[in-house]
């Protein structure tokens, strides 16, 4: 009871203390809505992930069905489960239990922060979640708003699915094998059996049925890893062996996903190099399980069976239902859309213009960033096209396209909020568009080009330039120069006084650039693992370095008004003050968002696209709150370790405004201390320590930092 004491204790104090040391953006509103990946059937419902949202449907009718409420989790959605009155929802930051007696207005009950929990199983009111790193969690929930972790099992191993019959546990590690567990004590779970896949498959899903489990295997581990559907005979735990097999069909990658029976026959969904599908399969005999049919389904990820219809979801496409009336043979019926992932995003007055991938291009009202609308969507001229960047220049909007169809398609503002599209030119594989003047600028894979948009009705290409092949191109334009930022390798300047005619005047090698911002005379170059470069470019043909922000693991970066906002992967946004290029000057740092695929910054916003978890929407309190201060004024800042999750270094920094003893310690979730770092007297000012873990196993870790009266600690994960 102690330790579970300190366990408590400990998650108590690191979530509070994540927010009490930094800075606080305002958020604004959201727009969750992403791929699905997740689905539960009970009743006439069914609950899906939209996005970052866990949204409800009525499928009472097998021909359409309508969403009838939403909830947004803030979070990487990877299964959910229904039971009683609750949808329980397992994401990256662990399982979410909401209240669904309500269906039009679900509402967060309570949420037992976990590793990633990938698949779980509820049964008499405990939930057994596979969670990533922290093996089977075993959770009492039979008081729903107030959930308790009674014991773990398999606790260093990565657990992804499991299943529960009487009063065993059965659980797949992509690590080690298949375990059976008595969980009869459920805060003693003791292992009975195992069986190793000898690492030619990585077991991932797994179902049982009287004495067999079936369970799908993949290329977790290994790239060129077979996937697999087993039948193991479970019989005699201590002696657990394979029935029979099928290889999912692949030239090198195959990965199966998650299963469900339909009496004799069992549907399997996987993800192969050569399609995804909904494998059926005939089980009627364990001793030589085969495939019967197979149904390519883009996208396939999870299943939920209901009297005879299967739910299957497929990223974009949402959730497709089948009529298994025949159960092997599958015949597609209704579906419900869900979006693409996000990426590129500009705003113009109360629209945003985003690049949703697969999920094309959208506009959002944001008149009311706490109420944000979808009021339009383009798809392309065919069902795989991709929407990849947008660029917005007085009433046109440019959209950039790939995977078949044209690359770019023009749109007339005109008649907000329906576009109206006016044309649409090739090549397609559009990576990166920019108008400016009567021009538009673009980058593809082996190409960078130039259209004459003076026609918008009839762009025109006048200019080809030939690049590596490659996607990692960025581009910006300042007057008659572009700069095209080149795989991640070199930034390429050219004059474009002749836009026919453009002409290489000069290169600036930028090993591992990610992302770079043209401000005037000087061009902001973010590189993975060395911070941020400056460049003075008012000679275009001699550009120079004239600073640096020496921190690693810039990603994004963008200027506005004076200052620098710097995103660092697993870390959130930084805001320096760029007075002095040469010595750039921290002012504030915000991790309410650690990852993103793109932002959009302006005076009122700070937009994160979020790729799968959609948008968040901040007010840009930095704009007005950065030129207040010189200087980083608060007394007492921990930062998060960057990388995280690492292996088997990293670093971690904190920052202090008066001198005063420092310990900085690391304890395991056990509240043992593994390790100290610093014990000293420290100045006031930023600090770096570099934490080697190679002597300690995967897991989660926290480090405490303690300097005067003030207390601090992170989480932080190690993954070997």
């Amino acid at each position: 009871m102690r330790i579970l004491f300190k366990i408590l204790s400990v998650f108590i104090l690191l979530n509070s203390a994540v927010h009490s040391q930094t800075d606080f953006l305002t958020l604004a509103g959201r727009w969750p809505d992403g791929p699905s990946r997740a689905v539960a059937v009970e009743s006439n419902y069914a609950y899906i992930n939209n996005g970052s949202a866990l949204e409800i449907l009525d499928i009472t009718n097998p021909d359409s069905f309508i969403s009838v409420g939403k909830l947004d989790l803030d979070d990487y959605i990877y299964c959910i489960r229904v039971w009683d009155r609750y949808a329980y929802v397992g994401g990256v930051n662990g399982l979410y239990i909401v209240d669904i007696s309500d269906k039009a207005k679900p509402k967060k009950a309570n949420a037992v922060f976990l590793s990633i929990v990938l698949s779980m199983f509820i049964k008499d009111n405990f939930v057994y979640a596979a969670c990533s790193d922290q093996g089977l969690k075993i959770v009492d929930v039979s008081n729903p708003s107030e959930p308790k972790i009674v014991s773990s099992a398999l606790y260093h191993y990565f657990t992804s699915g499991v299943s529960i019959v009487d009063s065993l546990a059965y659980a797949c590690s992509p690590d080690s094998g298949f375990y059976v567990l008595n969980v009869k004590n459920k805060t003693a779970p003791v292992i009975l059996g195992h069986y190793d896949f000898n690492h030619n498959y990585d077991p991932i899903d797994i179902l049982v049925n009287d004495s067999i489990a079936y369970i799908t295997s993949g290329n977790i581990n290994s790239y060129y890893r077979k996937g697999g559907f087993h039948a193991l005979n479970i019989k005699n735990p201590s002696n657990i062996f394979e029935e029979s097999r099928f290889d999912l069909v692949g030239d090198w990658s195959a990965i199966g996903a998650k299963i469900t029976l339909n009496g004799n026959y069992a549907y399997v969904t996987s993800n192969t190099d050569v399609g995804d599908y909904v494998t059926v399969a005939d089980v009627s005999n364990p001793h030589s399980v085969k495939e019967v049919l197979k149904k390519s389904v883009d996208y396939a990820y999870d299943m939920a069976l209901k009297d005879k219809r299967l739910f299957v979801t497929a990223e974009h496409k949402g959730v497709v239902s089948f009529d298994v009336s025949n159960p092997a043979s599958p015949v597609e019926g209704a579906s419900f859309k869900t979006a693409g992932t996000t990426g590129n995003v500009v705003r113009k007055g109360d629209f945003l213009y985003v690049a949703n991938s697969m999920g094309g291009l959208k506009v959002l009202d944001i008149s009311k960033p706490s109420a944000s609308t979808e009021v339009f969507s383009y798809k392309g001229i065919i069902s795989f096209e991709s929407c990849n960047t947008v660029g917005v220049k007085d009433t046109l909007l440019f959209a950039g396209f790939s995977g078949g169809g044209y690359g770019f398609s023009i749109f007339s503002l005109g008649s907000m909020p329906a576009l109206k599209k006016i044309s649409e030119s090739l090549p397609e594989d559009i990576i990166k568009i920019i108008p400016a003047g009567n021009y538009a600028y673009a980058v593809r894979p082996y190409e960078f080009m130039i259209y004459n948009a003076a026609d918008p009705f009839h762009p025109e290409k006048i200019f080809s330039y030939s690049t590596d092949p490659v996607r990692d191109l960025d581009i910006a334009v300042n007057g008659s120069t572009l700069y095209l930022l080149e795989e991640m390798k070199r930034v390429k300047i050219f004059d474009i006084s002749n836009p026919s005619g453009a002409v290489l005047v000069s290169e600036i090698p930028v090993l591992n650039a990610q992302n770079f911002c043209l401000k005037g005379n000087y061009l902001y170059v973010s590189i993975y693992d060395d911070g941020i470069k400056i460049f003075n470019v008012s000679d275009p043909k001699g550009p120079k370095e004239v600073g640096k922000i020496a921190d690693a693991g810039a990603y994004k970066i963008s200027v506005l008004g004076g200052f620098a906002y710097v995103f660092f992967t697993g870390r959130g946004l930084r805001v320096y003050n760029l007075e002095n290029p040469a010595s750039p000057q921290l002012v504030r740092f915000y991790d309410e968002v650690t990852y993103i695929s793109d932002m959009f910054i302006d005076k009122d916003y700070i937009i994160f696209s979020e790729s799968a978890n959609g948008l968040s929407i901040f007010k840009n309190d930095a704009a007005t709150s950065v030129g207040e201060k010189s200087s980083y004024v608060k007394d007492f800042a921990l930062l998060q370790n960057y990388p995280n999750p690492f292996n088997p270094t990293t670093q971690i920094s904190f920052q202090l405004l008066e001198a005063s003893n420092v310990t900085l310690r690391v304890y395991d979730m056990l509240g043992k201390e593994v390790a100290t770092l610093v014990d000293e007297y420290k100045n006031a000012g930023a600090h770096t320590v570099r934490f080697n873990a190679s002597n300690l196993p995967s897991g989660m870790y926290i480090y405490q930092l303690r300097a005067g009266e003030h207390t601090s600690m992170r989480k932080m994960l190690i993954l070997k």
